[in-house]
């Protein structure tokens, strides 16, 4: 069964957040609480291109960049009721052996991570931290 970790930066920028946006950290909150109590809605984070029309809804995307570079680094963009995307994406990485899904950051969506070197260095540093293998 699939689980569901978080990295310290992860947990930091999240309670950080909470001061900024508190509806914004709260949904990303309630989906990642979500996710840890079912397992077949974890199991989606690996397909890029779904939609999930849960409560809130989200999207899996591929983190382009990392892909390029043999990470498994995805993206959760969340949307609120009213069809608003929020302001954050959670970046997330998925090590098929474990079956683990661990969530490395969060990142605001007017940034270009996949242009941003520093954030790129940070996640490959987690990644590799967690010693998930690249493809």
């Amino acid at each position: 069964m699939a689980t569901l970790e978080y990295s310290r930066d992860a947990l930091d920028a999240l309670n950080e957040l909470y001061d900024e946006d508190e509806d914004s950290a709260a949904l990303i909150d309630v989906l990642l609480e979500e996710l840890e109590t079912q397992p077949k809605l974890l199991d989606e984070l690996c397909r890029p291109g779904n939609r999930h029309m849960n409560e809130p809804p989200f999207e899996v995307k591929r983190f382009q960049e990392m892909w390029r570079n043999r990470y498994t680094v995805y993206i959760l963009k969340i949307r609120r009721r009213d069809g608003s995307v929020v302001e954050h994406r959670v970046i997330y990485a998925h090590h098929p052996q474990r079956d683990c899904y661990y969530v490395l950051a969060l990142m605001k969506r007017e940034i270009d991570y996949e242009a941003d070197a520093e954030f790129i260095e940070r996640i490959c540093t987690l990644y590799e931290d967690y010693d998930i293998p690249r493809y």
